[in-house]
């Protein structure tokens, strides 16, 4: 039976017969040619181990005109096969695709990993490679090696002096009590700084991080994630691969050693939910998320201000205000909406009460005057816009009140939640940089040292608080935010997930003496 749209290509060949031999040589050709010389085709099929579209399209046509010819000789044409054969001693040859090429090419021509960037070079290009990269391992090589173009030998020369320049840096990086930073150790070893940057890096890549046997309070975990309520006072990473002491440690502890991967972090001394993703292949598709805002995160903020509307009506709000460094603290950030303020970021916060009590004995100090600038109602069907509201008009009467607030922020700026909450009038309490403690407190030295965990980054100055301040509960060394509840979706079911984790301690101490509920 012939396939479709054989039939007319077989009425044109009886109508044309001459032109047959033509349309059938390079099927012949290559029948003649596979039973003349099998090792000839056998050679060939091991040199191209992949075809190209071209030869994979001349194969198929080559087989159709063999069914033509069959198809002919059963409609009983006096045209035989032996007279289509043209050249029976001739032989095709195919041109191997690129992808063969570059196999062959690799086979003949194996690569080498630099030791100061672990780039991937060919022996031909080794040595360029190594003078804009590594100029001193060029020249610790010797020129006679590199004459001898033994790639061996060339390759432990230079692996020999990468270890010893490696071994210099760590001493002048990381010793304590004399640290330089990479500027200072490239100025030192006479090389560049990204030659002592990719070269440390390298180190730490290699390093695996260590475990730590402190249990951690899971609140789910699956073979593709690990969800834990993190405690404050701890680190989400190390500082350093080679040191323990944070929650990932102890996370890689639960898994019996296996490692894994972070697509989100909350501050040192912030509390709450964190997940951990367990399955490599499902990192970026949870990253991703984090990354768009498409993952809902939801704070709890213990406050003490004022109601940052004006109003006695307990509404929600949101604040629309850019972020932007700090003059007076390095590590402190502050709302600027100055034009030429290029560090300034776009920043958006909503918020809304838990719970709330009236406090006149815990007002802070300076009440403000006016509602602070951004800060406005938040409408119903709001939350993901992100166009500046006017502030509304109306007198301002200052309320002082403690709340346990709810915070949403729609972007992802350093000390957004507790720069915002400051900027509208109601501070978180404990926030040693923004909140009504600021002024009392000093920065601790041994706070950034490895064994810092379980160390608030403040400590208290000579005149510690009285009075209303100083209350068994109130006094607290961190600022009281908690991440309560995130809600993210599985990149492969599409499900959503959420995870809530209960509030530690210190919050439920500081509640119990202020008398909200919660």
């Amino acid at each position: 039976m012939l396939r479709p749209g054989h039939s007319l290509i077989l009425r044109a060949i009886k109508t044309h017969v001459h032109a047959l031999p033509r349309l059938l040589t390079s099927r012949t050709s290559t029948s003649a040619s596979s039973a003349s010389s099998p090792g000839t085709i056998a050679r060939s099929r091991r040199s191209t181990t992949t075809l190209s579209k071209k030869v994979v399209t001349k194969r198929r046509m080559a087989s159709d005109v063999g069914f033509l010819n069959h198809a002919l000789d059963e409609d009983g044409s006096e045209m035989t096969r032996n007279e289509t054969v043209v050249n029976p001693n001739s032989e095709i040859t195919f041109r191997p695709s690129r992808r063969a090429s570059r196999t062959e090419n690799k086979r003949t021509h194996p690569s080498y990993f630099c030791p100061a960037c672990n780039a991937q070079c060919k022996a031909t290009v080794f040595r360029r490679h190594t003078q804009k990269c590594c100029p001193d391992i060029e020249s610790a090589v010797g020129k006679e090696a590199w004459m001898t173009e033994d790639m061996d030998l060339i390759m432990v020369k230079a692996q020999k002096h990468a270890n010893e320049m490696l071994e210099e840096m760590k001493r002048l990086a990381f010793t304590d009590g004399a640290r330089m930073s990479h500027a200072e150790v490239a100025q030192t070893l006479n090389v560049t700084e990204l030659r002592v940057k990719n070269a440390l890096r390298l180190h730490s890549k290699s390093i695996p991080l260590n475990n730590d046997t402190t249990p951690v309070e899971v609140i789910f975990e699956n073979e593709d994630i690990l969800v834990v309520n993190k405690p404050p006072y701890l680190r989400t990473h190390p500082i350093h691969r080679h040191t323990g002491t944070s929650l990932i440690n102890r996370c890689i502890s639960h898994l019996g050693g296996k490692e894994c991967y972070i697509v989100h972090r909350l501050d040192m001394d912030t509390s709450g939910v964190i997940l951990f993703v367990k399955n490599p292949l499902l990192t970026r598709g949870f990253a991703e998320q984090f990354m768009t805002r498409e993952a809902k995160k939801t704070y709890l903020a213990l406050c003490v201000g004022v109601l940052p509307l004006g109003k006695e009506e307990v509404q929600a709000f949101e604040v629309n205000a850019p972020i932007s460094s700090c003059n007076k603290c390095k590590e402190g950030r502050a709302v600027s909406f100055a034009t030429d303020d290029l560090e300034a970021k776009e920043s958006r916060t909503t918020f809304d009460f838990f719970s709330w009590k009236k406090d006149d004995e815990l007002a802070i100090d300076s009440l403000p005057t006016e509602r602070a600038r951004g800060v406005s109602i938040l409408l119903e069907g709001t939350e993901n816009t992100n166009v500046e509201k006017k502030n509304e008009s109306g007198s301002w009467n200052p309320i002082s009140v403690a709340a346990l607030v709810l915070a949403s922020p729609k972007t992802g700026r350093t000390h957004q939640i507790r720069v915002h909450l400051a900027h509208a009038g109601l501070p978180i309490l404990g926030d040693m940089l923004y909140g009504p403690h600021a002024r009392w407190v000093v920065p601790r030295c041994d706070a950034w040292s490895d064994d810092s965990t379980s160390k608030p980054r403040y400590k208290w100055s000579a005149d510690k608080p009285k009075g209303k301040w100083a209350k068994d509960g109130l006094d607290l060394d961190r600022q009281a935010l908690h991440a309560y509840r995130l809600e993210v979706t599985h990149p492969l079911t599409n499900e959503r997930l959420s995870f809530e984790a209960p509030l530690p301690d210190d919050m439920k101490k500081a509640l119990d003496v202020l008398g909200i509920d919660y």
